[in-house]
């Protein structure tokens, strides 16, 4: 396994590394039906602008895993909460005719 490298600020060397998973309201399956990659270009953009990092990413069809560099002076819970928030809203407004392609029962 490849180890991760230490950032560093003025008065710290810090290597925060989380395994995040990101669950799609009522986990349904949907993350196959077209989306995948628009939601991996979409989520590398919402990393540059909330200043974290994004490692590694595996999709499956109801959840996401991430492997994402965080730096210290930033909360998770902040970050994960921007990122899913902003994720969804533009998912929704993109996808707000195509509902009934991306609701299963």
């Amino acid at each position: 396994m490849k180890t991760l490298s230490q950032e560093a600020q003025s008065h710290v060397q810090w290597n925060c590394t989380y395994h995040i998973v990101v669950v799609p309201k009522y986990r349904k399956s949907v993350l196959f039906q077209g989306i995948r990659k628009e939601i991996w270009f979409l989520f590398k953009e919402l990393s540059k602008r909330l200043d974290f990092e994004i490692i590694k990413w595996n999709v499956w069809p109801d959840h996401i895993h991430m492997i994402a560099k965080i730096a210290p002076k930033y909360s998770i819970a902040d970050i994960l909460w921007k990122l899913k928030w902003k994720s969804a809203i533009i998912i929704h407004n993109k996808y707000w005719n195509k509902k009934s392609e991306l609701v299963q029962e």
